[in-house]
């Protein structure tokens, strides 16, 4: 039953199209697709539900409440110090379509949360949802995801963006912030 859950979000994915907004947005009509890269994601996705390597995200509460968790990342970030070389780069949450942006220059990261779609950057990861909130709860991290097919990237710069990112999501998840995300004890953030 579990494999036809997935082909059906593939599905809904594949009609949701380009134009469809981020989930906090158009709410639970279907999963937003806004990169070609998602629909690969989203099967290694739920393939690793399937395998019990990550936790399902299941309703509509339960993916809202992600996505929330989940916008901590950029706007924890934003401002920081980063030793990491420069560059842009978008991130698109696969299941709920939500967006955030990434830059690095003169040693600080610019971060925006949910952004529109990738904007000026040429380089997108695209991640799973549920295997971003497991490896910030503690699960396996973001090198594991990059080899189950759980984030993968397209565009130039495509590898340094990936090793940023992972860079990032390690120095969050050592952050108080990114302790409290782990147990479950973040407060929701606006949106």
């Amino acid at each position: 039953m579990r494999r036809a859950g997935a082909w059906a979000a593939v599905a809904a994915a594949l009609a949701a199209g380009p134009a469809a907004a981020c989930f906090l947005e158009r709410g639970p009509s279907g999963i937003a697709t806004r990169d070609p890269l998602a629909i690969p994601v989203l099967v290694a996705g739920g393939a690793a539900v399937e395998a019990g390597r990550v936790a399902p995200i299941e309703g509509v509460a339960a993916l809202a409440e992600a996505t929330a968790v989940l916008s901590y990342v950029p706007r924890a970030l934003d401002g920081d110090a980063f030793a990491g070389p420069a560059g842009r780069f978008a991130v698109l949450q696969a299941r709920s379509g939500y967006w955030s942006r990434f830059a690095v220059a003169d040693g600080r990261i610019a971060a925006e949360a949910h952004a529109g779609g990738p904007g000026g950057a040429a380089t997108v990861i695209v991640v799973d949802d549920a295997a971003l909130l497991s490896a910030l709860r503690g699960g396996a991290g973001p090198g594991a995801m990059r080899e189950a097919g759980l984030m993968r990237a397209r565009g130039p710069g495509a590898e340094a963006a990936l090793e940023t990112y992972e860079a990032m999501l390690s120095r969050f998840t050592e952050s108080r912030l990114g302790r409290l995300v782990a147990s479950g004890a973040a407060p929701e953030p606006s949106r």
